[in-house]
């Protein structure tokens, strides 16, 4: 068969110079292809190709073949870079490229519409964003869970040092509404925890210098008890307690003296787990426990609501509590388990109570026997 001749029409339909190189044929028929072929005007233009363009398409195919059955060009196959399903490269080996884009500076051919629109498909891309989603949800459910605690902190501390939120500086009365108000932006946002602990300490600084103390007043001469430091602890006056457990104060030891008398001796605290358990039942604490890293004193007042001491913060009872916690090598206390103490401790003392008079009348039975033993014997002799 015979070679058709190329004349200089063909190089005026692919748009090329006489003396092109292959490879510049091969360029211009792949530009040509991307504006004539049927399938790319489908796919990308969204209709049917009219007449001039499938004329056009097939003397461009025809004028091709003419170029490599004459010059014998040597077709440089392409490998597609789109993804599979399964994941990996298609690398598939194709010629002409009808399907090619720039990304981050890179030429990319694809060999079909289905490699080329494959970029979701990348399933390295996809852990990623499972990942990045899963990631976001975990943050926004922590950020919830550290929204109430703080709000539950502040209104707390408003109760204990007795401050109303209106008494507040203007731009911490809405604090409910300042905290809610922060969200997660993205995965990697971890600014918003950071966000949380400063406003709640602003307004923790706010609450404690608009605190209110309490006055104490001397239960005998009614007088005014001003705090004073000694050492490292706090004095608040002297405190007592009658056999009735009815507590008072006192500013002085001739008050304490004048105010007792008549109302029977101090109480000696037999039971110590029946005092705490007092204690935790007023201040409403479910748990207490020891920090096993610091030492610090934990105090727990339900669940998610913890509060951590440190020893410099630590009023006269929770130092108190933390040295009995020492003496005893428990770690964790609960109000249960307090209880349970309480009773067998109540329930050994009970026990206990009869045995010392029982003692001493054996002791008393003892000696007067021996007495009057060695009477007898005297009197023996002397007759």
């Amino acid at each position: 068969m015979s070679k058709e001749l190329i004349t200089k029409k063909d190089y005026e339909i692919l748009g090329i110079k006489e003396n092109s190189t292959p490879s510049e044929i091969n360029s211009a028929y792949e530009k040509l292809l991307q504006e004539y072929h049927p399938e790319k005007i489908k796919l990308e233009k969204y209709r049917e190709p009219n007449d001039l363009e499938i004329k056009k398409y097939k003397e461009v195919e025809k004028v091709y073949k003419k170029f490599v059955d004459n010059s014998h060009l040597e077709v440089e196959k392409y490998i597609c870079q789109g993804w599979k399903k399964g994941g990996g490269f298609c690398e598939n080996f194709f010629y002409p490229c009808l399907w090619e884009k720039n990304e981050g500076g890179h030429r990319k051919r694809f060999c079909s519409q289905e490699c080329y629109n494959s970029k979701n498909e990348n399933p390295i891309d996809k852990r990623t964003e499972e990942w990045n989603q899963q990631k976001l949800q975990k943050a926004k459910k922590l950020l919830e869970k550290v929204k109430v605690q703080k709000i539950n902190y502040i209104k707390r501390e408003l109760e204990h040092a007795k401050v109303k939120s209106e008494e507040l500086e203007p731009n911490n009365r809405d604090f409910e509404q300042e905290i809610n108000s922060v969200f997660v932006q993205n995965a990697d946002d971890s600014d918003y925890l950071n966000r949380l602990y400063d406003i709640s300490d602003r307004i923790t600084k706010d609450i404690y210098s608009k605190k209110k103390e309490e006055k104490i007043y001397c239960d005998n001469c009614n007088k005014e008890i001003k705090k004073r430091r000694e050492g490292n602890t706090e004095w608040v006056g002297m405190g007592s307690v009658d056999n009735e457990g009815n507590q008072y104060t006192f500013c002085s030891k001739e008050c304490s003296k004048k105010g007792m008398r008549g109302k029977g001796k101090r109480v000696i605290r037999k039971n110590p787990f029946t005092e705490l358990l007092k204690w935790m039942e007023r201040e409403g604490i479910t748990n207490i426990s020891l920090d096993p890293g610091n030492g610090k004193l934990i105090l727990e007042y339900g669940k998610n609501n913890a509060k951590t001491i440190e020893d410099s913060n630590l009023t006269s009872e929770q130092r108190e509590i933390k040295k009995f916690f020492q003496q005893i090598g428990k770690t964790s206390l609960s109000q249960n388990e307090a209880r349970a103490k309480a009773e067998t401790e109540e329930k050994s003392n009970n026990d206990n109570k009869w045995v010392k008079p029982l003692v001493v009348g054996g002791i008393i039975v003892v000696v007067i026997t021996l007495i009057g033993i060695i009477i007898y014997k005297n009197k023996k002799k002397g007759y």
